[in-house]
């Protein structure tokens, strides 16, 4: 007989468990939802191609969005993103990789915003000031025992949080960290 681990209860240990070796990653998120089916008013305006960059409804997304806060556990990855060739080298964005609770559902295209935290609580400050923002480029429920969802494992790559788009690629691309 096959047993499985309780993958939700694992995961909370990590999470939640102020005991746990392992909570170095866990931080709380900004999940931006955004709804691609609908577009933002902006994007229809007069003589307007795409979003407006200092719309206040849609950030410059051209869609509505609704932001929830999440706790989740991320870490770098080393083996994706986006490579440029630059002289002298290769300029890279960030990729990172993300684990949310199973009850957090994170679609691809999804936002995850990295805010700005209180250090000696691990708290969001508030209001919440965005420090980095990336766009979730692969999104799977991971499944255990019968089926059902444990945990949602995501891969994130960093994105410039004036606009949301990467920059031109090539030799003339000037990339700019969102990091301070």
């Amino acid at each position: 007989m096959v047993v499985f681990p309780d993958l939700r209860g694992e995961l909370r240990k990590i999470l939640e468990d102020p005991s746990n070796l392992f909570r170095y990653g866990d931080r709380w998120l900004g999940l931006r939802k955004v709804d691609y089916s609908v577009e933002c008013l902006c994007s229809q305006a007069d003589g307007m191609r795409g979003p407006s960059p200092t719309c206040t409804r849609c950030m410059g997304l051209g869609h509505p969005f609704a932001d929830e806060l999440v706790k989740g556990y991320l870490w770098r990855s080393f083996f994706t993103g986006t490579e440029f060739p630059a002289e002298p080298g290769i300029i890279s964005t960030q990729g990172r990789n993300l684990i949310v609770r199973y009850s957090d559902v994170v679609n691809k295209f999804d936002w995850v915003l990295l805010l700005d935290l209180n250090h000696e609580t691990g708290e969001p400050r508030q209001p919440f000031n965005i420090r980095q923002s990336f766009v979730v480029v692969d999104s799977l429920g991971l499944r255990g025992q019968n089926g059902r969802v444990e945990y949602w494992r995501c891969v994130l790559q960093e994105r410039n949080i004036s606009d949301g788009r990467p920059g031109q690629v090539g030799t003339k691309y000037a990339y700019k960290s969102n990091v301070e």
